[in-house]
């Protein structure tokens, strides 16, 4: 939803409504790669990484394995993981928690010589996201024959920000932007309570010269 809402902003009401129905319809109808446009670039990254992971087979039959990842430059990496390839579970804990194999898990798949997609949870399969949509799509009308709502939307101009000066903001606050009276308030440089960001040089210590 998030996608299909992309760019939307500030556009009138029905514009908004026909932006949004056929982005949702471009991406259930056109997606050709095995998985959904969002999980693609995410399988593909993970399995680039799988091919740099170095690998040892302890029990075949029972699919462990150990894997070490790419030592970097920043001497980041060198970390060992084990797959258990038939629980799929990895010590990352990547595989068991998003249901979607990691960069471990298909590096194992790969030496193992398996289909890659054998060991991806169904839900995140392109037939499955367009089995969402089976019922299809009827094209909207043209907007001048849209029956008049007999009803408008009413903004809470209260929750409107509006200062000294020019304005700086169309937003409308929310929830997220009420603070409680319990919660101490925090610098925003730091965010650390106790100071603002007016004093917050006053607030750090200082150390007197040698």
């Amino acid at each position: 939803m998030n996608n299909a809402l992309r760019g939307a902003r500030q556009l009138p009401f029905r514009a908004c409504i026909d932006l949004t129905f056929n982005r949702t319809i471009d991406a259930a109808m056109n997606c050709n790669t095995p998985l959904p446009s969002r999980m693609w670039p995410l399988f593909r990254k993970h399995d680039t990484s799988a091919q740099s992971h170095t690998l040892t087979e302890f029990n075949y039959n029972e699919g462990a394995y150990r894997l070490v990842t790419k030592l970097l430059v920043n001497e980041n990496g060198g970390n060992t993981h084990t797959v258990s390839y038939y629980q799929h579970t990895c010590t990352c804990g990547k595989w068991q928690m998003e249901r979607f194999p990691c960069s471990h898990a298909l590096a194992v798949c790969r030496f193992r010589g398996d289909n890659h997609f054998s060991i991806i949870n169904h839900v995140y399969t392109t037939m499955t996201y367009k089995q969402q949509y089976n019922d299809g799509f009827s094209p909207l009308s043209h907007a001048d024959y849209w029956l008049e709502a007999n009803w408008s939307i009413q903004a809470d101009n209260s929750k409107c920000v509006v200062g000294r000066g020019r304005r700086r903001e169309n937003r409308f606050r929310n929830e997220m932007d009420v603070h409680h009276p319990t919660e101490p308030r925090k610098c925003g440089l730091c965010h650390q309570p106790g100071h603002n960001t007016r004093n917050f040089s006053n607030s750090q210590p200082r150390f007197n010269a040698m």
